[in-house]
């Protein structure tokens, strides 16, 4: 990555992963330095280009039970819209979080991946 690099957003094809509010305040700020303007419903505006789900994943996290498993609420949204079977996912899970984690950390996926917006 060039070190003039100030943001960096993941597409997995078409679907957009952002775990954090913030970066919207961010990309208004780097978008308004380069005067580009950023459209005023964000939402709306990406909807009509593309399958946007939009959900307050940080809320789901504390749902699940802590909010630092706000990432697997994320994997279990992206996971859904995939042609993985949710098991393998849940297997994935279940081999890599630590035991004290788990319950949580499948719980917050499930809440991921039943979303419904």
């Amino acid at each position: 990555m060039s070190p003039n690099t100030r943001l960096v957003i993941f597409d997995l094809d078409g679907t957009l992963v952002n775990s954090m509010e913030r970066w919207a305040e961010v990309m208004i700020k780097i978008l308004n330095e380069e005067k580009v303007e950023y459209p005023e419903n964000i939402i709306s505006f990406l909807s009509e280009k593309a399958d946007v789900t939009a959900l307050d994943a940080l809320e789901i996290s504390m749902e699940a039970g802590s909010p630092k498993a706000v990432n697997v609420v994320l994997i279990g949204v992206l996971a859904a819209t995939m042609d993985i079977d949710k098991e393998v996912w849940k297997k994935v899970i279940t081999e890599t979080v630590p035991q004290k984690f788990l319950d949580l950390n499948l719980k917050a996926f499930e809440l991921g991946y039943n979303f419904k917006g």
